[in-house]
């Protein structure tokens, strides 16, 4: 199967993104459609950073607030080009993801 859609869940943080669309990756999965699943901020080096400051800031913040989006900005295209690129180029049916970039994806 070619690559077909983007699917994506916004909402609040802890409204429980990651589990509804985990669910149904594996739905997906088990109709046979190859799925790819991603989540923001990414697992890359530039994701890692930005989940440790968002799971300290309330005790010691690492970065001010416009390094931090800078931060968001640059991991979503090192994202884009790390995950999302090679999962659409390797024929992955559907990539998912628990965020919505800013930015639509071509």
């Amino acid at each position: 199967m070619e690559y077909a859609a983007d699917i994506s869940l916004e909402g609040i943080d802890g409204a429980g993104k990651s589990e509804q669309i985990a669910r149904l990756a594996v739905r997906l999965q088990a109709l046979g459609v190859q799925v790819h699943l991603t989540s923001q901020p990414s697992r890359g080096p530039l994701g890692k950073l930005l989940r440790q400051h968002l799971t300290r800031c309330a005790e010691e913040p690492i970065l001010g607030a416009d390094p931090l989006q800078l931060l968001f900005v640059a991991d979503r295209a090192d994202h884009y080009a790390r995950e999302v690129v090679p999962a659409k180029a390797a024929g992955m049916a559907v990539v998912m993801l628990d965020r919505e970039p800013e930015r639509r994806w071509p």
